[in-house]
């Protein structure tokens, strides 16, 4: 059984991942404006998900589905990362944020398996992250379309 205390620091830490998956959110909205519908429902959805998983971390058909919708996600915005982010400055930019991130998500994975109460911290920055890449993606795509 858990304290008032673990109680309420597990309930802090829904509420920072709940608030830092809304971060997705921006992304659809940038896909959007430049008429990205797909990309935009697809954010949604990843934001939705992961929101719904945060809302109660204990249920393990909302986190086999945010794993799932994630790593969906994560692939189709890393293969259009590939194909169409040709501009250097970008290029400079999210090569590193990508190891950065990639090591945001292993590194808040060992902290909660060390019982670490900052693990989230790291998770959080590894939502920020994917924004950001997200972004740069969607701003190399709409000048495809």
């Amino acid at each position: 059984m858990q304290t008032p205390q673990e109680h309420s620091n597990n309930y802090d830490q829904s509420n920072w991942l709940i608030l830092s998956s809304f971060s997705f959110t921006i992304s659809a909205i940038y896909a959007y404006y430049f008429q990205l519908y797909l990309y935009t429902i697809l954010l949604l959805f990843t934001s939705i998900v992961s929101i719904n998983y945060w809302m109660d971390p204990s249920i393990y058909w909302s986190r086999t589905a945010d794993l799932m919708v994630a790593k969906t996600s994560f692939m189709i915005f890393a293969i259009d990362g590939v194909l169409y982010v040709k501009n250097i400055y970008f290029l400079i930019i999210a090569y590193p944020l990508l190891y950065a991130l990639l090591f945001c998500y292993c590194y808040s994975g060992l902290l909660y398996e060390q019982n670490n109460p900052n693990w989230y911290k790291c998770h959080m920055a590894f939502h920020f992250l994917v924004m950001v890449e997200q972004i740069i993606v969607l701003h190399s795509v709409k000048d495809y379309y």
